[in-house]
Parts: structure tokens; C-alpha cells; sequence
């Protein structure tokens, strides 16, 4: 069985590349962290000058078992931190 998560809309550094920031939650998403794309991008006057918003899909699977919802909030966490040490700005609102 398959989980999804998405982490909020995150404003990034237009110069960072979308495949870096897959890259950085790949990284931090842990063995059940299965699949990460790019489900929206967006340019324009919400965004202030010199950033992009992204949104980016998170898939988390265990072959053996279903993961815990508490499991894969820790993994979202995880990604949410590691891209904010890269200056992405989490949207909460």
C-alpha cells in the first residue's frame, strides 16, 4: 500500500533548479520514500521577484507493511527541514 504526502507550496530561489530540490528530498525522505516529482510550478505576482513556487509530491511505501501515519509525517518533516537549510520558504498559508 502506498501513502502520499505533499509538503505545502514552497517559494525557492528562482536560480535553484527543480531537479535539486527533488534531489535535496530524496535525500532526506528516508528508505520508505519511494517517488518525488514536481506537481506545480508557478511564477508570477503571489511570488515575490526572484522566486519560483513549487509543489512537490511526496510517495512513501513499505513493501513488508503499511506505514504508520506518524512514520510518514516524521519523513515529510524530514524533507521539509533538509529543503528549508536550502532557503526554501514552506508556505503555511
Amino acid at each position: 500500500m502506498a501513502c502520499f504526502g505533499a509538503a505545502q507550496p514552497a517559494h525557492a530561489d528562482a536560480a535553484t533548479t527543480a531537479a535539486e530540490l527533488v534531489s535535496v528530498a530524496r535525500a532526506a525522505g528516508g528508505g520508505a520514500l519511494r517517488a518525488v516529482e514536481v506537481r506545480d510550478r508557478y511564477v508570477g505576482e503571489k511570488v515575490r521577484s526572484g522566486r519560483v513556487g513549487l509543489t512537490l509530491g511526496l510517495r512513501f511505501q513499505d513493501p513488508a507493511r503499511t506505514l504508520t501515519g506518524d512514520e510518514v509525517q516524521a519523513a515529510v518533516d524530514a524533507v521539509v527541514s533538509a529543503l528549508a537549510g536550502k532557503g526554501v520558504e514552506i508556505r503555511t498559508a
